[in-house]
């Protein structure tokens, strides 16, 4: 997760260093685009407050589609509306033990983007914040030893051997993109408020980080 976040202010600053001197306009168009992303999930579990255990960690990628609206004709400031469904998985082997993760979920980002456009340049940056809204349809965790096999559903109620996890959480969306004509590379960091699981004192929270390809249309 540092790597990406990394590459997200590194490449920020190196374009505004390279625009810097550049007029800015107002570019108040609206837009739409498709994206593909990678997307890195981690989730922790606490118990009162304290973490226990290491981080689950998946990677896996996200199909979106964003809409940009203006909301004030004369400035670039938009309402960006738009989903992702996403998929995320890893596997871990250790001599015959092995276990394998898998969740799916869909993400309704509504967020706030302010577009910095320069003169005579073709890229654009685009800042954005907002509420998160993810729905949580599938999560499995396999596990293998040997010839035993088990499988343990995250959203399956207690009593019937799940984990009772939330299908529905509440979340924040920051991050920027960056606009080059019509190709589009963003980062965006996505931590939930609410749980994934919560029992008791004992909550798990989970946080993604995207790095998203797309193209505006």
């Amino acid at each position: 997760m540092k790597i990406l976040k990394t590459f997200a202010a590194s490449l920020v600053a190196l374009l505004f260093a390279t625009n810097m001197q550049a007029q800015l306009t107002q570019d108040t168009e609206g837009y739409q685009r498709f994206q593909l992303s990678f997307d890195a999930q981690r989730m922790q579990g606490k118990d009162d407050g304290t973490k226990i255990g290491d981080p689950l960690k998946t990677k896996g990628v996200a199909l979106g589609f964003i809409k940009g609206i203006n909301l004030v004709t004369t400035m670039p400031l938009f309402l960006e509306l738009g989903g992702n469904i996403a998929w995320n998985h890893n596997k871990e082997k250790e001599n015959d033990e092995e276990e394998k993760n898998t969740f799916m979920y869909i993400s309704v980002p509504v967020q706030a983007a302010y577009k910095l456009t320069f003169s005579n340049s073709p890229i654009s940056i685009v800042p954005f914040v907002g509420p998160n809204l993810k729905f949580n349809f599938m999560g499995k965790t396999t596990t293998k030893d040997g010839d035993e096999k088990d499988k343990f559903k995250w959203l399956k109620d207690t009593d019937d051997g799940g984990a009772d996890a939330k299908i529905f959480q509440f979340g924040l969306n920051l991050g920027v993109g960056v606009n080059i004509n019509r190709l589009y590379v963003g980062y965006t960091f996505q931590p939930d408020f609410s749980p994934y699981v919560k029992d008791g004192d004992w909550k798990e929270k989970t946080i993604n980080n995207l790095i998203s390809l797309g193209i505006n249309f």
